[in-house]
């Protein structure tokens, strides 16, 4: 909930870069938590699932990751 509040006031590109961060640690507490409680019902298809949800969360995070370094590139060649 903290990386919301932090999202909808954000003005400056460190307070963006600040929102996205959080929200990824987040995100990734998430998928973690998923990741332990599954583990500890030690069920057969835990580690599958378990990879699955770390294969998402990681894909998404390079995706993020991408747009933003795209979006940061095209600030810099706008300035020159």
């Amino acid at each position: 909930m903290f990386s919301l509040n932090v999202v909808y006031v954000k003005g400056r590109r460190w307070q963006d870069q600040l929102a996205t961060a959080f929200s990824e640690v987040g995100a990734l507490s998430i998928f973690l938590a998923l990741v332990a409680t599954l583990i500890a019902t030690k069920s057969d298809a835990a580690p599958i699932i378990a990879g699955i949800a770390t294969f998402v969360w990681f894909m998404d995070h390079a995706y993020r990751i991408y747009l933003d370094w795209n979006h940061q590139s095209s600030l810099l060649n706008q300035r020159n």
